[in-house]
């Protein structure tokens, strides 16, 4: 068994380094996608219920979101819970183009909690605090006038996140891999990762074969 303890610093790095934090939500995101449409029946959810502003100058659209982080995100990390916190924008387009039709730059502290099963790792999250901030650009609006949206936003996005989790990431291995029994679990100060590596399976298949 290989145990692996990661500290909060270099996960820090290391995620903000390859672009993990770029999220795009579009009609195919769960709950989201419904979300950002400009118009909708009486009995769904749509951004016209809290914004109107957007269904006046785009009637019947489905809108497109790039979120990305703009600094290195913060973790502290326990053996109870991650806490991250993130800065970036969400840029609004209507979905199809590349059309621009809106800014908004956004912080938030997002609370994680890991439960760590066999090859498997589910978890619940919970938004803190989700803030939009100055120099937003969306048909005008002021900050307290998206208060709503920011609401339901906040809401959809833990659903969305919670229904992934909730049945938990198979950590199985495939059939190429050399790992097993994998596991990660927070702990004080860092993430635990434990797992099996087949050194003999490595052994063999780095063995030229001769006849």
């Amino acid at each position: 068994m290989l145990n692996f303890l990661i500290p909060p610093l270099y996960f820090t790095i290391a995620i903000f380094s390859i672009g993990v934090f770029v999220f795009n939500v579009s009609s195919t995101t769960p709950v989201l996608g419904k979300l950002i449409r400009t118009s909708c029946g009486i009995d769904e959810v749509c951004l016209s219920d809290s914004i109107p502003e957007v269904a006046e100058t785009y009637p019947n659209k489905q809108l497109e979101i790039i979120i990305r982080t703009t600094e290195p995100p913060k973790a502290i990390i326990s053996a109870d819970a991650a806490i991250v916190t993130l800065e970036g924008h969400a840029t609004f387009f209507v979905e199809g183009t590349t059309e621009e039709i809106g800014l908004i730059p956004f912080s938030t502290t997002i609370q994680c909690n890991v439960i760590s099963l066999p090859s498997r790792i589910a978890g619940l999250i919970k938004i803190r605090k989700l803030q939009f901030h100055e120099h937003i650009d969306f048909f005008g609006l002021t900050l307290q006038s998206l208060d709503s949206f920011k609401e339901a936003a906040k809401g959809a996005m833990m659903k969305m996140v919670n229904e992934i989790f909730r049945e938990g990431i198979s950590l199985n291995e495939s059939a190429t891999s050399r790992l097993s029994n994998t596991s990660i679990s927070l702990v004080d100060r860092g993430i635990l990762l434990q797992t099996k590596f087949n050194i003999e399976r490595s052994f063999y298949q780095q063995m030229p074969i001769s006849v």
